[in-house]
């Protein structure tokens, strides 16, 4: 199954945002690193954009 993933190359993006694309084959290693993304989000460590 193709993946894209895009980050943003302007002098804001590289300085003051953190972007990263992987792409991850084995499912339960991508659902743990879901689940740890999802708790950073419930500790207010990450906050989405809305």
């Amino acid at each position: 199954m193709p993946s894209s993933t895009s980050a943003n190359l302007t002098e804001y993006a590289l300085s003051l945002n953190m972007e990263l694309g992987v792409l991850i084959k084995n499912v339960e290693l991508a659902k743990q690193i879901t689940s740890q993304l999802d708790n950073l989000v419930i500790e207010q460590i990450l906050v989405p954009l809305t």
